[in-house]
């Protein structure tokens, strides 16, 4: 097979190579402005990735369900329980006596997640915004800010807090910190970044979904995709 017209060649390959050439299912329909987002869009993907999270393993059962599959993609890590405090000096006293250690130094900098919206609780906007003080209706927003600069304080360090947001509540939430003055936290200290997508896949094939003829579906990549997110927003 060849690649459809004005598409490259090569990509065209690894498409081919990935199983994923029905995402040009509509490439001769498509104007010249959809064809470029599309082919942005595809360019971007880690298809050995994509891959590598949704190639059923064989030691699975084949009557696995779709929701099966994708909790077994994404089975969370051990817990790991902190030592009975009772004895000394304990795991968790040496760690904090070390953390303790390096908020005096000032390298120590603090991450919100962030990209979440109120909608089970009610509330159309960031879900940091939700008043839940008691008396003032102070918003989640505040009290973490809050907290954070009485950690500081203590520490006679600055603590840098990194936000991480999401298409859905990015602007919102960069205004409201804007119109609150940041809580009192320097700007200086207060950095805000786009967590990053990934492509909807189908459960069952492992084929990445279309959402428009043009547009490939995405979804947040949720909290593993932080670091990540820091480092494409050059953090």
């Amino acid at each position: 097979m060849t690649a459809p017209e004005s598409f490259p060649e090569d990509l065209y390959q690894t498409l081919a190579d990935f199983q994923q050439t029905h995402l040009l299912a509509w490439w001769d329909e498509l104007n010249e402005r959809e064809r470029s987002e599309l082919l942005a869009q595809i360019q971007r993907i880690n298809f050995a990735q994509i891959q590598r999270l949704y190639t059923p393993d064989p030691s699975a059962k084949s009557e696995e369900s779709p929701a099966q599959k994708a909790e077994r993609a994404t089975r969370p890590a051990t817990v790991v329980r902190l030592e009975d405090r009772k004895s000394a000096p304990t795991e968790s006293e040496k760690a904090t006596a070390q953390g303790n250690q390096l908020l005096a130094a000032g390298r120590v900098g603090a991450i919100l997640v962030a990209g979440g919206q109120g909608s089970r609780l009610g509330f159309s906007h960031p879900k940091g915004m939700y008043p839940i003080g008691p008396v003032k209706q102070t918003s989640l927003f505040q009290i973490l800010v809050e907290q954070l600069r009485a950690r500081a304080r203590q520490a006679g360090q600055p603590i840098s807090y990194f936000i991480m947001t999401s298409d859905a509540t990015h602007e919102e939430t960069v205004e409201y910190f804007q119109q609150h003055q940041n809580f009192g936290l320097s700007s200086d200290d207060l950095y805000f970044f786009k967590q990053g997508t990934m492509p909807a896949v189908d459960a069952e094939s492992g084929q990445i979904l279309l959402e428009q003829k043009h547009y490939i579906a995405v979804s947040p990549d949720g909290h593993g995709g932080m670091l990540a997110a820091l480092k494409n927003n050059g953090m």
